[in-house]
C-alpha cells in the first residue's frame, strides 16, 4: 500500500494554479484548437442589413427588365399577327375553310342586295302617292316573310323550288314566275311598271340569296335583274326529269288542300299553278279530272258553290264548269275576300 504521504511536496492540484499564467500546455491545446476551428469573422449587423437590401434590389431590377423584354416581345408578335390578318385573303384560308367562306359571301351578297333595294325604292317613292303607299306596305311585308333553304343543287331543287313559290305568295310576287314575266306587263302605265319594278327587284333579290356558291357553278348568270330569268336559269340547270317532275306536281295537286297551303285563296293559285306547269311539261291533265280532285279537296262552302254552278249549267244548257275550269278557278278566286290570305297565309 503506497503512502500518498511521501508525494513531493512541490506537486499542488492544477486548480490551485493561476489561470492567467498560461503553461507551454495551455497554449498547445489552444494552437489545436484553433487550427481545428478557426474563428468567424463576424460583420456589424448594420451593414449586413444593407447588402442584404441591396442584393434585393438589384434582383427586383433585374426582374423587371426581364418582364419588360417579355412585353415588348409579346407586342411585336401581336404587332405581326395583325399584319397578316389583314392580309387573310390568301389561298391557304380558302382551303381551309371554303364552306365559312362561301356561307359569308352569300351573306355579304344578300346584305348588297337588300341594301341596293332599300336605296333603289327610296329613290322610286313617294309616300304621299297612292303608289308610294302600296310600296312601303309592300316593303313592310317583305320584312316579315322567313327566308327559304338555300339551294345546295339538284338534290334539293324541288323542294328549294317549293319555298321560293310559297314565300313569293306571301307577299303577292309568285306571278312574276308563273307568268313569266320578264318585264312589267303594263309597261304603258308608269305606276305598275314602278310598282312592279320594286316586286321584282325584291324577288330577284330572294332568289339570289338563296343560291349557294356550290349551285352557281352549274349555270351562267344574266346581268339582267330579271327575277324570272333567274329562276328560269336555276331551272334549267337543276330541274329533274320530266316524268319525275310530272309525278310529284300530280302527287301534290291530289295531296293538296286549303289546310295544307295555307288558305283557300293560296290553294285556288297554287292549283292554277300546277295546271300551267303540267302543260309546260306536256302532261295534259283533262280538266273533268281536275274537276273532281278540286270539288274533293276544298272547302265544303266551294263545293257547294260549284256544285251549284253545275246545276245552273244544266238547266240552263251552258258550258258545264268542268269544260271551263280555269273560268271556274279564278271567279273563286275572285270572290275569296283578301282578308282571307292575311288570316290563313303562312
Amino acid at each position: 500500500m503506497v503512502n500518498r504521504t511521501d508525494e513531493p511536496e512541490h506537486r499542488t492540484p492544477d486548480r490551485e494554479a493561476p489561470t492567467n499564467l498560461p503553461t507551454p500546455q495551455t497554449k498547445l491545446r489552444q494552437s489545436d484548437r484553433l487550427r481545428r476551428n478557426p474563428p468567424i469573422k463576424q460583420e456589424p449587423r448594420e451593414e449586413n442589413e444593407l447588402q442584404m437590401l441591396r442584393r434585393m434590389m438589384l434582383n427586383q431590377q433585374e426582374m423587371m427588365q426581364r418582364q419588360q423584354e417579355t412585353v415588348q416581345q409579346l407586342a411585336q408578335q401581336v404587332n405581326l399577327l395583325s399584319g397578316q390578318a389583314s392580309t387573310a385573303n390568301t389561298p391557304a384560308t380558302v382551303q381551309e375553310n371554303p364552306e365559312q367562306e362561301a356561307q359569308q359571301e352569300e351573306e355579304d351578297r344578300e346584305i348588297d342586295s337588300e341594301d341596293e333595294l332599300e336605296e333603289f325604292v327610296g329613290n322610286l317613292i313617294d309616300t304621299n302617292t297612292r303608289t308610294g303607299r302600296a310600296i312601303t306596305q309592300f316593303m313592310k311585308i317583305t320584312k316579315t316573310v322567313k327566308k327559304p333553304m338555300t339551294l345546295a343543287g339538284a338534290s334539293n331543287y324541288l323542294a328549294w323550288s317549293k319555298a321560293i313559290l310559297k314565300v313569293a305568295r306571301q307577299v303577292d310576287t309568285e306571278k312574276i314566275i308563273l307568268e313569266r314575266q320578264e318585264t312589267s306587263p303594263r309597261p304603258e302605265n308608269s305606276k305598275i311598271s314602278q310598282y312592279w319594278n320594286v316586286q321584282n327587284k325584291w324577288l330577284h333579290g330572294l332568289i339570289d340569296s338563296t343560291i349557294s356558291a356550290q349551285a352557281r357553278e352549274h349555270f351562267e348568270e344574266s346581268d339582267s335583274l330579271s327575277a324570272y330569268k333567274l329562276w328560269e336559269a336555276v331551272r334549267t340547270a337543276f330541274q329533274e326529269r320530266p316524268e319525275i317532275q310530272r309525278e310529284s306536281l300530280f302527287t301534290e295537286l291530289i295531296r293538296m288542300t286549303p289546310q295544307s297551303a295555307g288558305s283557300e285563296r293560296n290553294y285556288i293559285m297554287r292549283f292554277l299553278a300546277i295546271r300551267v306547269e303540267c302543260e309546260r311539261l306536256g302532261f295534259k291533265i283533262h280538266d273533268y279530272i281536275l274537276h273532281d280532285i278540286l270539288k274533293a279537296n276544298i272547302t265544303p262552302r266551294w263545293r257547294e258553290f260549284i256544285q251549284n254552278r253545275f246545276d245552273m249549267a244544266c238547266q240552263s244548257g251552258a258550258n258545264l264548269p268542268e269544260k271551263d275550269l280555269e273560268g271556274l278557278l279564278k271567279d273563286i278566286l275572285h270572290r275569296i275576300p283578301k282578308k282571307d290570305q292575311k288570316k290563313r297565309g303562312s
